[in-house]
């Protein structure tokens, strides 16, 4: 799966920042086959781009320090990761919309 562009809020140390990051799914181990050992597992990656401090009203008063940002990444790591598989998870309600349209289009024979 391709990196995806995604931000969230993050409270850190009492300092709500805006993280922009890209994410890129892991991947399970898979078992050996006849073309292949197998291949180990891969953790989810994260890659922050920017952090922005943002007041009590989301405004953008900053930017989180560099020197800052691989203490900040380490312990944002899980909350950002849990972020993306709640922003990429396929919505149920519109992939029953997504069936019935092609229902339709079937019964009236359309491709």
């Amino acid at each position: 799966m391709a990196r995806k562009p995604l931000t969230h809020m993050v409270n850190w140390h009492g300092v709500n920042i805006w993280v922009h990051f890209h994410f890129t799914p892991g991947c399970p181990q898979t078992g050996p086959s006849y073309a292949s050992g197998g291949e180990p597992a891969s953790p989810p990656e994260i890659d922050i781009e920017l952090c922005e401090i943002v007041d009590d009203d989301e405004r953008v008063i900053g930017v989180l320090r560099t020197d800052l940002q691989g203490e900040f990444a380490s312990y944002a790591y899980h909350e950002l990761v849990n972020s993306a598989d709640e922003q990429l998870a396929p919505d149920p309600e519109r992939q029953r919309e997504d069936q019935w349209d092609d229902i339709c289009r079937q019964s009236r024979g359309e491709p």
